[in-house]
């Protein structure tokens, strides 16, 4: 039978309006659904710095949420480095949700235990408040 999606994790932060994923009505990962955005796409980082940023090998991946990416296509982090006025928080995607792979392309779904939690290489909250509270606080490195 179907997989039943995990519930979302927690309150969420008190930046500015995020929206959450659709809840899940029967499968798993039904998130915004949205596609992630190509490496050749972004507007701030190459392919090679952001497979760097994400530890992207052949067969894994760190996280890669929805939210480290700014609306026009920034990798938002590497943007606030290196200019902090240039990122606001009206910016940023609204999704808390998380990029998978599948054979048709990765696309936006509802996070996971396993999933990594942000740090300030990678997250625009992160980096400018010291926290983010759309990440996944049981999520690790392993999954553990």
């Amino acid at each position: 039978g179907p997989v039943l999606a995990p519930r979302h994790f927690g309150s969420r932060h008190t930046y500015p309006a995020f929206r959450r994923c659709p809840t899940p009505l029967r499968f798993a990962m039904p998130g915004c659904k949205a596609g992630q955005p190509k490496g050749k796409e972004l507007k701030n980082v190459t392919e090679a710095e952001f497979k760097k940023i994400y530890n992207a090998g052949m067969i894994s991946c760190d996280t890669v949420y929805h939210h480290q990416f700014t609306k026009d296509l920034r990798h938002a982090a590497t943007a606030y480095k290196a200019d902090p006025n240039s990122v606001t928080d009206a910016d940023m995607e609204t999704c808390d949700g998380v990029f998978y792979f599948s054979p048709f392309g990765s696309s936006c779904g509802d996070q996971r235990a396993s999933n990594n939690t942000c740090d300030a290489d990678r997250c625009y909250f992160f980096a400018k408040y010291g926290k983010c509270d759309l990440t996944n606080k049981a999520g690790s490195k392993y999954g553990s």
